[in-house]
């Protein structure tokens, strides 16, 4: 992210939510599909924040998303505002631009390095965790994040998993993306 704010000259501005995030992990267990406490936390509320203390008021933000990534995202309207942060006004100029199209743009534009996990065959960079991720791109990252970090990260699984008696798949399969009702649930269940 530095180099492409070096390259147009831009400040970065910066927030840190790491802590708040394990301490709602204590809380409320992991982020899931179902439960996505994770954006309010680590990134909406920063954000209000770091637009108040910085502006003091409101600002546009343009956004990179794209109808493409998911459901959710194909609903959004290109121009919105949260309600969580309604001090923001967020614009998608790209929201309906496929992969290719951004691609083809970067290319045309020799735009200034992108982030390398394109590279490593992840198709939608987020936080590492996201619960919205599938199976197959944690075990990509898996392969290449830290190990102390990735670490840190089974280990909370696990404790929650030990504390609501839940079985081995459920972190070995990232079960825990989808919180539902899986305490209830026996262990054919998660097969």
């Amino acid at each position: 992210m530095q180099d492409v704010a070096d390259h147009y000259g831009l400040e970065v501005l910066r927030t840190d939510m790491a802590s708040q995030f394990w301490d709602e992990m204590e809380r409320q267990g992991p982020p899931a599909v179902d439960a996505r406490w994770c954006c309010k936390v680590c990134k909406l509320q920063p954000i209000k924040k770091m637009i108040e203390d910085t502006w003091g008021g409101e600002c546009l933000s343009f956004i990179g998303q794209r109808k493409y990534e998911s459901f959710k995202r194909m609903k959004s309207p290109r121009v919105w505002r949260s309600n969580i942060i309604p001090c923001q006004l967020s614009a998608s100029p790209i929201q309906h631009w496929t992969a290719l199209h951004v691609w083809l743009y970067i290319f045309r534009e020799n735009a200034p390095p992108y982030n390398i996990l394109y590279s490593k065959r992840i198709d939608r960079i987020g936080c590492f965790m996201c619960p919205s991720s599938d199976w197959a791109t944690f075990r990509m990252i898996q392969e290449d994040y830290p190990p102390e970090e990735w670490q840190r990260w089974e280990d909370a699984l696990n404790q929650y998993k030990e504390e609501h008696d839940l079985p081995d798949i459920w972190v070995e399969k990232a079960l825990w993306r989808k919180r539902g009702d899986t305490e209830d649930d026996d262990e054919s269940s998660y097969t």
